[in-house]
């Protein structure tokens, strides 16, 4: 490392041809090929941000200038939609192989189903209650059937609806989305799973 202005300053000086992500990824590799023979190219990682001292999603922008490659990098506060619907399928898996646990997995904000503004919320269709919520914990064992939108919308009961006419479907409303911290519109994909709603949601652009 060559120069820096932002939080891999510290790594100015050092071989960081084998430095890895938060996830363990070799992001520095991969960027290193690409130059090497594309010249320029992009990679995503997730880096420490150091304004609001989180591991996020991070992209670079780089291109190889004489012997030396020169970045710009940018963090990503919101998550696509493929992101939330694969965020679903392994929340399913995990509810369909053990639900307990499920559960637990999907509040623990050192987990693997919390990422960046993306998390797992479970409603029980047998009790119409919150089992789960990875942005707001408070919300476990409340009725969740009251729980409406910005705008009154009452986003649960119409979630219900369509899980139970169609087992899987989605729906558009406004939430505070926890990396922003501002309301924003949401768009959140849902699923029966054995007696269990599931949802996971993104922020639109």
């Amino acid at each position: 490392m060559l120069a820096s202005g932002g939080s891999s300053s510290a790594l100015i000086g050092r071989d960081v041809s084998d430095k890895r992500d938060a996830d363990g990824k070799p992001f520095f590799q991969e960027i290193l090929r690409i130059a090497k023979a594309n010249g320029a190219g992009t990679v995503e990682y997730r880096w420490l941000n150091r304004i609001d001292r989180k591991v996020e999603r991070k992209v670079s922008n780089f291109r190889k200038v004489g012997d030396v490659i020169i970045a710009v990098g940018y963090y990503i506060p919101r998550a696509s939609a493929n992101q939330a619907k694969s965020l679903l399928n392994r929340a399913s898996d995990a509810v369909k192989t053990d639900s307990k646990s499920a559960f637990k997995s999907f509040q623990d904000i050192n987990g693997k189903y919390i990422e960046d503004d993306l998390y797992v919320f479970v409603v029980g269709l047998d009790d119409m209650r919150f089992r789960a919520h990875g942005a707001t914990p408070r919300l476990v064992g409340t009725d969740a059937l009251s729980l409406t939108d910005s705008n009154g919308k009452p986003i649960i009961r119409e979630m219900i609806s369509i899980v139970k006419a169609k087992v899987r479907g989605e729906l558009e409303y406004v939430w505070r989305n926890p990396v922003t911290n501002k309301v924003e519109k949401k768009h959140t994909f849902i699923r029966k799973v054995d007696n269990f709603l599931l949802g996971v949601g993104y922020y639109a652009r």
